[in-house]
C-alpha cells in the first residue's frame, strides 16, 4: 500500500512538473513599463545610482516578460545601462522626442523585423511617437505598437491647456485606431497588440480621451479595471489592448501588475519610477 501512495505521489509530481514545462512552451509573457526619465548619466531629470539601475533591472527580470514596450527612455545608451544586467535580452530606441523615447526590450528567442517609428502619434513634434513592430516566436507572429500618449500634467496650469492636452491625446487614440484598421484591412494583419502609458483610463466617464479605441469593435483594452501601484485609489494609466483575434489568445487570469511599492520604501520606489510593469499572457499554439 505504501508503495502505490508513493508511486502514485510520483507520478502526480511528474505530471505537475510536465505542466509547468507546456506551460512556459505554450504561451508568451508580453508587457508595459514607464521607466521614469531613465537618462543616459549626463544631465539627467532623475539621477540613478548603479545599484538603483540594478534594482529596475532585477524587477523586469522578475516579471520574465519576453516582450516589454517602455516609455521615458531618453536614449540607447540610457537603456544599455539596464540591459547590461539582462543578457538574454535585445533593445531597440526610438530616437526622435528628446529625452522621454518610447523603446523595447524583447528575450533572444524573439524575431523582431520591420521595427520603426510611428510618426503620426508625434502630432507635429509636440508628443512621442510611436513604435511599431512585427514579433515572432515559433510560429506565432503579430504586430504590435509602443505608445506614451499626450499626458495631462501639472504643467497644464490653465483650464485651455488641459482641454488642449485631453484634445491631442483623443486625436492620438484616433490615429491608434485607424492604424488599426489600416492592419486589419489593408495589410491583412489580425494578429495586434498596443502596449504602453495612455496617460488615461478608459472607463472614465467625464472628459473621456480613449473613446476611438474603445469604440473599435476590434480593439480591446484588457487591462481597464487594474489599478495604479503607486496610488490604489486611481485607475491604471499603462495598458494592454489587443485585436479581436489575438484577444482569443489571452491566458484568463493572466494580467500581472508587478508591485514593487509593496515590498520596497518610499525612497527606493520613487528611484525606481512612479509606474510598475503590467504583462499578460498569449497562447502560441
Amino acid at each position: 500500500m505504501r508503495r502505490i501512495i508513493l508511486l502514485t505521489s510520483f507520478f502526480i509530481l511528474l505530471v505537475s512538473c510536465n505542466t509547468d514545462k507546456d506551460l512556459s512552451q505554450d504561451f508568451i509573457t508580453i508587457g508595459t513599463f514607464n521607466i521614469q526619465w531613465l537618462g543616459d548619466g549626463i544631465d539627467d531629470q532623475k539621477t540613478r545610482t548603479d545599484n538603483e539601475i540594478a534594482e529596475i533591472a532585477n524587477i523586469i527580470a522578475s516579471t520574465d516578460v519576453d516582450i516589454l514596450a517602455l516609455q521615458e527612455i531618453e536614449n540607447q545608451e540610457a537603456l544599455n545601462k539596464i540591459t547590461k544586467h539582462l543578457p538574454n535580452y535585445k533593445s531597440y530606441v526610438s530616437n526622435l522626442y528628446n529625452k522621454q523615447n518610447v523603446a523595447v526590450i524583447y528575450k533572444n528567442n524573439i524575431e523582431i523585423t520591420n521595427i520603426n517609428e510611428y510618426e503620426p502619434l508625434m502630432m507635429d513634434g509636440r508628443s512621442r511617437p510611436g513604435l511599431a513592430f512585427t514579433a515572432k516566436i515559433n510560429n506565432f507572429e503579430f504586430d504590435a505598437m509602443v505608445v506614451h500618449l499626450k499626458s495631462t500634467s501639472r504643467y497644464d496650469s490653465t483650464a485651455e491647456l488641459k482641454e488642449l492636452s485631453r484634445e491631442m491625446r483623443k486625436t492620438q487614440a484616433e490615429i491608434i485606431s485607424h492604424w488599426a484598421d489600416s492592419m486589419m484591412g489593408k495589410c491583412g494583419k489580425m494578429e495586434l497588440a498596443i502596449l504602453g502609458d495612455f496617460n488615461d483610463f478608459p472607463t472614465r466617464k467625464n472628459n473621456a480621451t480613449l473613446t476611438p479605441i474603445i469604440e473599435n469593435p476590434n480593439l480591446h483594452f484588457m487591462t481597464e479595471n487594474e489599478r495604479s501601484c503607486s496610488n490604489p485609489l486611481w485607475l491604471a494609466i499603462d495598458h494592454i489592448v489587443l485585436s479581436s483575434t489575438t484577444k482569443k489568445r489571452f491566458r484568463e487570469g493572466s494580467v500581472f501588475i508587478y508591485n514593487f511599492y509593496s515590498s520596497l520604501t518610499d525612497r527606493e520606489t520613487k528611484q525606481i519610477s512612479d509606474h510598475c510593469p503590467i504583462s499578460l499572457q498569449l497562447s502560441i499554439n
